[in-house]
């Protein structure tokens, strides 16, 4: 799904990246987050699983920071 998409893509740009510093990797996952909330919330209102796997995706890519 989109979720292991982007997981994919950050892993590539971003996490494997050691010229990045943790400051800037989690600047990174904000503001992803809430561009992809904010998108989200004009489409379709989130059930209680899709909130969960985006809490689930959010807390991965805090662990891989």
């Amino acid at each position: 799904g989109a979720f292991e998409e982007e997981e994919v893509r950050l892993s590539h740009r971003v996490w494997k990246y050691s010229m990045l510093t943790i400051n800037t990797k989690f600047t990174t996952v904000q503001s992803l987050f809430a561009e992809y909330t904010a998108f989200c919330q004009q489409i379709w209102v989130p059930t209680h699983v899709a909130e969960e796997k985006l809490n689930e995706f959010y807390m991965l890519c805090l662990r891989r920071i």
